[in-house]
């Protein structure tokens, strides 16, 4: 039986390491006041890079969710994200708005309540780092929406 040295063992390991993601751990995402209307939920987390994009880091899917609040978690490496949520109630795969660009579907993101036009990334950023994170959403329905 050949034995093989603890050093050999600890570069193998360090090298393992290196080559995993570090990651934070579970951040957890509640996105509260989801609407009855039936649909798609779409959320997902996004870096810099990918925000705005079809690409995420996560993404989850709800078929015909149920009104209320829905519980999701999440595990990123450290770094800045934004988490959005859309629901697209009518299923059409489009992200709806009116005449004057103004969203027909439900959506959410932090501080979301608060912005007025485009998302930019650092309006709605959440840092994640090296702990267990909560992020709250609350939906958003505009008036005249199917919401």
């Amino acid at each position: 039986m050949k034995f093989v040295s603890s050093s050999k063992i600890l570069a193998a390991s360090a090298l393992f390491a290196l080559a995993a993601p570090a990651y934070a751990g579970t951040v957890t995402v509640r996105v509260n006041g989801v609407s009855d209307v039936g649909g798609t939920i779409y959320v997902s987390v996004q870096n810099r890079e990918q925000f705005m994009t079809d690409d995420a880091t996560e993404t989850t899917i709800i078929k015909a969710p149920k009104p209320g609040s829905h519980t999701l978690t999440y595990d990123v490496p450290d770094g800045e994200y934004v988490v959005s949520v859309w629901h697209d109630d009518n299923n059409n795969g489009q992200f709806d708005k009116d005449e004057y660009h103004t969203p027909r579907d439900g959506w959410a993101m932090v501080n979301g309540e608060r912005l007025r036009g485009e998302p930019q990334f650092d309006q709605v950023k959440t840092t994640v780092s090296g702990s267990l994170s909560t992020i709250d959403l609350n939906m958003v329905y505009f008036m005249g929406s199917r919401g």
